[in-house]
């Protein structure tokens, strides 16, 4: 999975264009053990400029600001009231906030 995802963004700084990814939460499962540490890896490892994500549940929500305070990547992940909120995020040119 994560295999993948370094490919496209491989291909994106090839092309030396931004990485910039738009999460849809909106059909989220239960986030078990393997899938949170595949996420933690994922914020961790991944060579993205920014991450946007939107449709969470509360709960999901919860997870996942944890995950995010504990990656120490808040300034480059976001959790998203809206599809449009998180789009203009990413649009803007600095990673800060």
């Amino acid at each position: 999975m994560l295999a993948d995802a370094q490919a496209i963004i491989a291909k994106q700084k090839a092309a030396n264009k931004r990485v910039l990814l738009l999460l849809d939460l909106q059909n989220m499962g239960k986030l078990d053990y393997e899938s949170r540490k595949i996420g933690f890896q994922g914020m961790l490892q991944l060579e993205y400029d920014k991450i946007a994500c939107y449709g969470q549940s509360r709960v999901l929500g919860f997870i996942i600001n944890f995950m995010i305070k504990a990656s120490g990547k808040g300034d480059q992940i976001k959790l998203m009231a809206s599809r449009e909120e998180a789009v203009n995020w990413l649009k803007q040119t600095s990673t800060a906030g």
